[in-house]
């Protein structure tokens, strides 16, 4: 089956944004006869281009291999998964199954031995690294001109960490069980719009690496805000993805954008105009909540100045005396722009029952009655310093949607003061805690929290199964 000249021109610029030049072990793998691999120092375009006109020509090699080759490196290549599709490749023999102690394979690269990623730049760095884990019994599975993939000969995890972590190499590490592929690039866009190309990303890299990949250079614009990362849909909007995600859990597939910023941070173009930037605020929330199915109502069809959006997410809401908190769904939020917007933040005030620190108490209570004004009002964190007039809705949704599913929450306290009363709650200073009930509760009930997803005080330390090194970044002009 042969592919048209368009189709490999689609395949020659998938293989080179995968690839780079030809790596000697996908060749080899293929079967290509040494008499026509590409001399080592052509340019990737030409390299690739000598490659797929020999198999047009009838060369030994045809493109079904070639493509299902690339596919088991990067599966989520949507080129690759395209053209496979095309061109049907030819019936493969039936793999013998599995011996006693053998690995056995499934889609994505998953084996039942412990695998690793590695960054390794060259044939000599890689016999190097094969030559120190020799007692690991390493067996090359595949390897790009940046990456290669290891399979050793055990199942425990706790070993083969124990004996790489001494070396100076860097690794993913990918546990029996788990994906073990890459994705070739990811276009990193940082807080202030400037994009990066990240390449060679292995699918158990964690979210949390490429974050920090990226606000590496933004060495002093976070300070002690929590870095946050979406992942650009089709539609232009993001998807909050959690930092302990790695990116095959997170769905993200070659080539896609992944925005990353500062939790409540912004940055735009000032509006000239009051109604203008009432007019874009309008817009965004209804390109949001029509993206992502929420309620939308106003007072007014244009420039309105107050907006209650309606969502669901599970949560928590106020306890009925003697009990705990109890799990609420849906969400009503109102979203204010008083006078001073766009050069001040909007105001939001929870008006469903929900049980939240840094939410002010909108059901019955003591703090309720003494400043009812306040009922349901929101703590945006750092939104007020960091705000500014560009500032778009869709991330204000984000950021109700984390604190709903308590994924966006503080219990700072300038002070460290820490009183106890008669009731047993810990009221803490004057800081972020709006609610010092649902503070004592979220302190002492963060089992409460994992089971709704929430983000833990105090996370466990990462998975040792998916430790990984940062992506290797470059600017990207695109």
């Amino acid at each position: 089956m042969t592919l048209s000249p368009k189709e490999q021109g689609q395949l020659r610029g998938a293989l080179i944004n995968a690839y780079g030049s030809p790596p000697a072990v996908v060749l080899a793998d293929i079967g290509l006869p040494p008499a026509v691999i590409p001399a080592g120092n052509l340019d990737p375009v030409t390299a690739w281009l000598q490659i797929i006109q020999n198999i047009a020509a009838g060369g030994p090699v045809d493109f079904p291999t070639l493509i299902g080759r690339a596919l088991e490196d990067f599966p989520v290549n949507p080129v690759l998964v395209e053209l496979q599709g095309r061109c049907a490749p030819p019936t493969p023999p039936p793999e013998p199954a599995a011996g006693p102690g053998e690995p056995r394979r499934d889609p994505y690269g998953v084996s039942t031995n412990v695998q690793a990623f590695f960054l390794a730049s060259g044939e000599e760095e890689r016999h190097v690294i094969m030559a120190k884990l020799g007692d690991l019994e390493p067996r090359l599975r595949s390897g790009t001109n940046s990456t290669i993939l290891l399979e050793f000969a055990s199942t425990d995890v706790e070993r083969v960490m124990a004996i790489l972590d001494p070396l100076p190499l860097e690794w993913t590490l990918v546990a029996p069980g788990e994906p073990a592929y890459l994705i070739s690039h990811l276009i990193g866009v940082g807080p202030d719009g400037r994009r990066f190309r990240l390449g060679d990303l292995p699918a158990a890299m964690r979210v949390e690496d490429v974050t920090a990949s990226v606000l590496s250079e933004y060495p002093s614009a976070g300070g002690s805000r929590r870095a946050v990362a979406d992942r650009v849909l089709s539609n232009g909007q993001g998807e909050r993805m959690r930092p302990d995600q790695t990116l095959h859990e997170a769905g993200v597939r070659d080539g896609e954008q992944v925005r990353v910023g500062y939790e409540t941070n912004a940055g735009a173009v000032n509006p000239a105009l009051r109604f203008e930037a009432l007019t874009r605020a309008r817009n965004q929330l209804l390109e949001f909540t029509a993206a992502n199915g929420w309620g939308l109502a106003a007072e007014s069809a244009e420039a309105a100045t107050a907006y209650e959006v309606t969502f669901t997410r599970a949560s928590f809401g106020p306890p009925p005396p003697p009990a705990g908190p109890v799990l609420v769904h849906e969400h009503h939020v109102l979203i204010e722009f008083g006078p001073d917007f766009p050069q001040s933040a909007p105001t939001v005030f929870w008006l469903s029952p929900i049980f939240h620190p840094n939410v002010f108490p909108n059901y019955d209570s003591d703090r309720a009655q003494a400043r009812p004004q306040l009922r349901g009002y929101v703590c945006l964190g750092e939104l007020e310093e960091a705000y500014q007039p560009g500032f778009d809705l869709g991330d204000l949704c984000l950021t109700l949607l984390d604190i709903a599913g308590f994924g966006n929450y503080s219990l700072q306290v300038p002070t460290g003061d820490v009183v106890r009363t008669d009731s047993g709650l810990v009221v803490m200073g004057s800081g972020n805690a709006l609610d010092v009930a649902a503070a004592a509760w979220v302190r002492d009930n963060q089992g409460e929290l994992a089971a709704i997803g929430g983000r833990l005080l105090d996370p466990p330390g990462p998975d040792p199964a998916r430790r990984g090194y940062r992506p290797r970044m470059e600017p990207f002009h695109g």
